[in-house]
């Protein structure tokens, strides 16, 4: 038995501020789903695998007005099962942008990566966030460039018709989704946008049909991982290689069969952090159960 005899009173204790702000302890919105309010997700499915369908029920359950849905996907205006993200937004007036590339022409005819002028503003608005109150106004500049990017009115902060949601639940200031943009998720912007936004106010969705998409470096940023059915055995352990597994390859792949085995909409789903494995949302493994 370790006994312990005090020698002195110091203790540490906390930093405490005049200025600082009071802990939002609200619950986050959809946490039965992902227990992280700001963090990056990806979704691998082939065709018609489920993707769309589960990703608007992410929106449905992570966001509220205060929420601006960041949309892109080649077949945005021409695929109803896309369409219907914009509808649900427009329903409930969730501010909702979308774009078939993370490239446009700007009015002279120049390429421009969306993207990256995203990226920068977040990570103009997280730099002066850190910075003290002498940089306050540099900071409304910033939000102010996030408005126009964004389309979001920053305004409506004020708004006293906010819904009970907003005010009940804490919820991103961004849900970014990038359905099936194939070899535009190898382009090196994506990473630092990864960067940027796990240190930003936002939740991401990365979906595609290859797990191979998404370079090694951004895998090792995910969150989470959902895989659905027949998806080949190199795809399950490429990702397993990049998650950081606690079991081995082949519980990870006995898992992976039996939480997809029940059709279309299961999905195998990885907590990378928490090294935790589920069948849906709703089942979990037990570990011990497979050594």
């Amino acid at each position: 038995m370790t006994t312990l005899r005090r020698i002195n009173q110091k203790k540490v204790t906390p930093m405490k501020f005049k200025d600082e702000k009071p802990e939002d302890n609200r619950p986050i919105k959809g946490a039965e789903l992902f227990d992280k309010l700001c963090c990056n997700i990806f979704i691998c499915a082939p065709t018609t695998g489920g993707k769309t369908t589960l990703a608007l029920d992410i929106i449905k359950e992570c966001t509220t007005k205060k929420t601006t849905v960041i949309h892109f996907c080649p077949e945005i205006y021409t695929d109803q099962k896309q369409k219907r993200i914009k509808k649900y937004c427009k329903l409930k007036g969730i501010p909702y942008q979308a774009y078939m590339s993370l490239y446009e022409k700007d009015d002279q005819g120049n390429k421009v990566n969306i993207l990256r002028d995203m990226t920068l503003e977040l990570k103009l608005k997280k730099k002066n966030d850190d910075e003290d109150e002498d940089n306050e106004n540099d900071g409304d500049d910033v939000q102010r460039n996030l408005a126009e990017l964004f389309n979001n009115d920053e305004d409506d902060e004020d708004d006293e018709d906010d819904d009970m949601e907003s005010k009940k639940y804490r919820a991103p200031e961004y849900l970014f989704y990038f359905d099936d943009i194939g070899h535009e998720l190898r382009d090196p912007v994506i990473y630092e946008f990864i960067k940027a936004s796990r240190h930003s106010k936002c939740k991401v969705i990365f979906s595609s049909q290859d797990a191979k998409d998404l370079v090694p470096k951004s895998i090792g940023q995910l969150k989470y991982c959902i895989l659905f059915s027949k998806l080949c055995d190199d795809a399950i352990e490429h990702i397993y290689k990049r998650t950081g597994n606690i079991i081995d390859l082949d519980t990870f792949t006995k898992q992976y069969k039996i939480a997809t085995q029940n059709g279309k909409y299961s999905f195998f789903y990885i907590d990378v952090d928490n090294h935790k494995y589920r069948q849906n949302f709703d089942f979990e493994f037990d570990n011990d159960e497979f050594n």
